[in-house]
């Protein structure tokens, strides 16, 4: 039950880094080709505003926070999936 939790929790992430990765790319074709990304901060404010997340935090949480959305909900979302899988059991003949 868990692992099908998790599956489906990478699947959402997976999904959501898709997403952000498109409107990336759309705001920076909008932009007249300067690169626009938004970063995990920029996101966590857009569902908590008013909350600084990375003035509050030491170093590298602060620097996590910095790097884009979409490559670390992207990149979670596959190592859940690979954590997760399903396998087949090799004693199962």
């Amino acid at each position: 039950m868990v692992t099908l939790l998790f599956r489906f929790l990478s699947l959402v992430l997976i999904i959501c880094g898709l997403m952000l990765l498109g409107a990336d790319a759309v705001s920076t074709l909008e932009a007249g080709g300067v690169i626009k990304l938004r970063s995990l901060e920029s996101v966590w404010m857009l569902f908590v505003p008013g909350s600084a997340p990375s003035a509050a935090l030491p170093g590298p949480l602060a620097m996590i926070l910095g790097i884009p959305a979409w490559a670390v909900l992207g990149l979670l979302g596959l190592l859940f999936a690979f954590l997760f899988r399903h396998r087949d059991d090799e004693y199962d003949h």
